[in-house]
């Protein structure tokens, strides 16, 4: 086994955090090596690693069946004096060199191509970590897939444990795309999988990338650790965003999905004995929720909140996906009851002095399929132009300009193998120019990447374990701000709940509160605010 020693470490310039030999471990970082490659990554008293064997993992070639034999290697040759490692296979070959940085270790990446035909995805497991606890994080809790190849994503993968930080990023430019992610391998490991692929590696040809592994104490500032990495990312999708009222929202929901009630069939203020469907039953539906909309008011008032968002206008008859409508231009089909008093309805919240908004989606509302009663949502080709009519209607109609946006994936096909799958969101420029064409609005999508929070603030939820806007992309966008809903979730009068919301609205979130009833939860979101502003909730 062979580990750097002080001489390589003055002679590559590591700064203060310095890679140590096996001797003095437990004071910093270790990495050592064997004929396989990395062997020991050691921070503090933590071993990191199980495991540095490059294990070939997924391999695509143009026109046909990867040729046999393809995984069987060759190998691995391992060069001492480089640090480099290499690994052989009948089609071509993955080298990695690993070299010492400031705070971590480099990973040089390179696949060749010596077949005769273009490889249209290579992928595979260079290292196997451990971590001594689960990272913090809703993706780790999950043990989801954590991957970046999406270049609306900032190319870094963060796992915090109580020891220290550790963050894979990617350090070039390019060409061409590429994958890291970890894949959870069993109880504890995770695999670090490097994949190059949507760009193919033509035949005699070699696809390179530079991977870092940078590592820091548990109060290291994200900032110092990746910041390059984060402004770089930001430099290519620059901020627009300006919003600076940062009070309250208050989220009004007016129905229940699917309650099955006879006379009430879009679940209005969960009321079975509510009659939408004769004349008398309308005007008590009206003066019902008109009183609903004055209690909105008063608790928004007493919240000094900005706004208020109608969750559900077009209320809600049927199941989930299709559950809101989330088109104020269908009100009139769908539920004809609301689009008689919707005026007055909405008309109580501006006269209020209030922000008001709606939820929209990127689909289009349809009939159901032949047998099936009501509607359905149905994918659009061009999304932005969906989203952009509902809120020009809004916005006309109602004044609107605070905007939930449900569901906003973006299905897309692999040029591969022709799977159709649903991309985590819809990419960023999409929402850039709504954002540029309706620079009054407030957007908020359920669904995000980095990118998002250059022009929107993502809608969060805090019972799904989110805290707040992700530190490395305040690092990019230090004035980004999310938009999250936190009742229904921890207790707010925890002090780890007071100390997370503290932080998160310090930091500029905004925080979503139930406006129609006393709820006792609005108390504790008021003694937040009041913590984290002074006093002052403006």
């Amino acid at each position: 086994m062979r580990t750097w020693d002080s001489a390589s470490r003055l002679a590559a310039g590591l700064g203060a955090l310095v890679l140590l030999g096996a001797n003095t471990r437990a004071a910093g970082l270790n990495a050592a090596f064997d004929k396989d490659g990395l062997s020991a990554l050691t921070w503090q008293s933590d071993e990191l690693l199980t495991g540095g064997r490059v294990e070939l993992a997924d391999l695509k070639v143009a026109g046909g069946d990867a040729p046999a034999g393809a995984f069987d290697r060759r190998g691995p040759d391992f060069d001492a004096a480089h640090h480099t490692v290499e690994n052989d296979y009948n089609w071509g070959k993955i080298r990695i060199t690993y070299r010492p940085v400031a705070d971590g270790l480099m990973m040089d990446v390179e696949v060749t191509n010596s077949s005769t035909r273009p490889l249209t995805h290579v992928a595979f497991t260079a290292l196997k970590f451990q971590f001594p606890q689960t990272p913090k994080g809703v993706d780790w809790e999950k043990r989801y897939l954590i991957s970046n190849d999406n270049p609306d994503e900032i190319p870094l993968i963060m796992a915090e444990w109580a020891g220290g930080k550790l963050a894979f990023c990617r350090d070039d430019a390019g060409p061409g795309p590429l994958s890291i992610g970890l894949q959870p391998l069993g109880d504890k490991p995770y695999g670090l999988i490097i994949g190059f692929g949507k760009e193919p590696i033509l035949p005699r040809a070699t696809r390179r990338a530079s991977v870092s592994i940078r590592l820091g104490d548990p109060t290291t500032p994200t900032k110092s650790l990746t910041g390059d990495i984060s402004v770089a990312f930001a430099k290519k999708h620059p901020s627009t965003l300006v919003w600076k009222d940062r009070r309250p929202i208050g989220s009004a929901f007016l129905s229940t999905s699917v309650a099955g009630y006879k006379n009430n069939p879009r679940g209005w203020l969960l009321d079975p004995e509510m009659d939408v469907t004769t004349p008398a039953g309308r005007v008590i539906f009206k003066t019902k929720m008109m009183a609903y909309a004055d209690s909105v008011v008063a608790h928004c008032k007493q919240m000094d909140a900005q706004g208020v968002i109608v969750w559900d206008l077009e209320g809600q008859e049927m199941p989930h996906a299709t559950s809101y409508i989330a088109d104020p231009r269908m009100l009139s089909k769908v539920a004809p009851e609301m689009e008689a008093i919707a005026d007055a309805f909405m008309k109580k919240f501006s006269d209020a002095g209030l922000r008001t908004g709606l939820t929209i989606r990127p689909t289009k509302v349809t009939k159901a399929d032949k047998g099936r009663p009501g509607w359905m949502q149905a994918d659009v080709k061009d999304q932005v132009a969906e989203i952009d009519a509902k809120l020009k209607y809004a916005e006309k109609r109602w004044g609107c300009t605070l905007f939930y946006v449900d569901s906003n994936v973006d299905f897309v096909k692999d040029p591969n193998d022709g799977h159709v799958t649903g991309d985590p969101a819809m990419v960023a420029a999409g929402f850039k120019l709504l954002a540029q064409h309706h620079p009054n609005a407030l957007l908020m999508p359920e669904h995000k990447t980095a990118a998002y929070w250059a022009s929107v603030a993502p809608y969060s939820e805090f019972r799904l374990g989110y805290n707040g806007t992700p530190s490395i992309v305040r690092d990019a966008y230090p004035t980004a701000f999310s938009v999250m809903q936190v009742v229904d979730g921890p207790d707010l009068k925890s002090p780890e709940a007071v100390s997370t919301l503290t932080a998160a609205v310090k930091n500029g979130d905004i925080l979503l509160f139930r406006p129609w009833w006393d709820d006792p939860q609005s108390a504790d979101i008021q003694t937040i605010l009041k913590q984290a502003l002074g006093g002052a909730v403006q």
